[in-house]
């Protein structure tokens, strides 16, 4: 008796005996089995929910997966309907390189975007540049859109050298002289203890009277912290995520030291707040990116956010950028007309970057698309306008930190601050 061919099923167990020979790789089946179902477009997430990032990593995935519900609701890229792929990275190199490893092998995802962290990123990195495969991340470190992985690599976070700049700039204009550095000792804080030490020199003003690297996951800083205060400081600058800021803060309290303190954004957080302490925390100064409030791909989004998860985008800066990775794919799938990430890839600036028609979601993006139109994406977290590595440049503000919220002291823009760091 014959059986009717199921053709995906056949390009499977082909591929299966293909890949069990070494004839090919589980990378070069994904697009034609994709093709092959003619559907869904799998697309992998990966976000912090536990570990460091985990004050970030739920608003994260919960504005991935509203827009992507619109993007579906529009008819998808190609007609087609976005799959998302979801899973906890755990703030861990290792846990994320296993997840990475199991979205590509199991869900044969065209991409993975979210990631936050920039060493969870470059550990991800050489996984998913062997597979062939887009990532897309939140990450600063430098080497993340190094010549090495660029092709295939967008990243909506500004790089981590703006945070040295703008600490530097900011130190200054408060003239303070007398600057200490504590750095965790990981590829984002090395990198922004670098940036500002190199503008700090351009200023004009004298080197850092400590500049300390301690390591993650320790139950005490203290002698960290001694060696960094030994020549009382007038500012303490903390290059490290809540977890770690969060003791540093506790045992500089405790040390009862005359020291002003700041630290970025995504450390100086709420979590950060409630477990050291308001009247600890009063008057630290906290540095980060800023989606850019008064813009249309801002307010575009901003209510729908809002009502899902009861959070003000304007402080969720990765929840933006995720909402953004998700369009921008979207709309270099319609713009390639094809699910080939190198394909997908070469259109990522086209539709990012000016010229074009100004579009904040991938409906009315799509719409310009298949009339021959040139569109130019922007986004809740900025103009999403990346350069020839990849990178974006964004606005930064400092605020100080004043009970459980956040009074905004300066701003310094993107055209100002006049780098992408590559």
């Amino acid at each position: 008796m014959r059986h009717p061919i199921d053709r995906r099923r056949f390009l499977i167990d082909a591929g299966a005996t293909a890949v069990a020979a070494g004839l090919v790789s589980p990378a070069m089946l994904r697009p034609a089995i994709a093709r092959a179902a003619g559907a869904e477009i799998p697309v992998g997430v990966m976000v912090p929910l536990t570990g460091g990032g985990s004050p970030y990593g739920p608003n994260m995935l919960k504005a991935v997966q509203l827009t992507a519900d619109a993007i579906n609701r529009a008819g998808g890229p190609l007609g087609r309907k976005i799959a998302l792929y979801t899973g906890d990275t755990q703030t861990k190199p290792d846990a994320a390189v296993t997840l990475a490893q199991k979205l590509i092998s199991l869900n044969h995802v065209i991409a993975i975007m979210g990631t936050w962290s920039s060493a969870v990123t470059l550990a991800v990195l050489p996984v998913t540049t062997q597979a062939g495969i887009l990532e897309l991340n939140t990450s600063g470190a430098p080497d993340i859109t190094a010549p090495k992985y660029r092709k295939l690599v967008f990243r909506t976070q500004p790089t981590d050298e703006p945070y040295g700049v703008v600490m530097a700039r900011f130190a200054k204009q408060k003239d303070y002289r007398k600057v200490a550095i504590m750095a965790l000792n990981n590829p984002y804080a090395l990198a922004l203890r670098d940036a500002f030490e190199r503008e700090w020199k351009r200023l004009g003003m004298p080197a850092p009277t400590a500049a300390v690297v301690y390591n993650p996951s320790q139950s005490s800083y203290a002698g960290e912290l001694q060696k960094a205060l030994e020549q009382k400081p007038d500012l303490l600058i903390i290059a490290g995520y809540t977890p770690d800021a969060t003791i540093i803060s506790k045992e500089w309290y405790a040390a009862d030291v005359k020291t002003h303190v700041m630290g970025p954004g995504f450390a100086f957080n709420s979590s950060f707040v409630k477990a050291v302490g308001e009247n600890v925390t009063n008057g630290f100064y906290a540095v980060d990116g800023v989606p850019p409030v008064d813009q249309p791909g801002y307010k575009a989004f901003a209510d729908e956010f809002k009502a899902a998860t009861g959070a003000s985008l304007a402080e969720s800066f990765w929840a933006a950028q995720a909402h953004d990775q998700i369009n921008l794919l979207a709309l270099a799938v319609e713009a390639a007309k094809s699910d080939s990430p190198a394909a997908i890839a070469a259109k990522m600036r086209d539709v990012a970057n000016p010229p074009g028609t100004p579009v904040y979601d991938f409906a009315s993006g799509a719409k310009l698309l298949r009339a021959g139109k040139k569109v130019n994406y922007q986004g809740a977290s900025g103009p999403c306008d990346f350069d020839e590595s990849h990178n974006i440049v964004s606005n930064f503000a400092v605020w100080t930190l004043e009970g459980m919220g956040l009074k905004q002291v300066a701003l310094f823009t993107a055209k100002e601050l006049g780098t992408s760091a590559s």
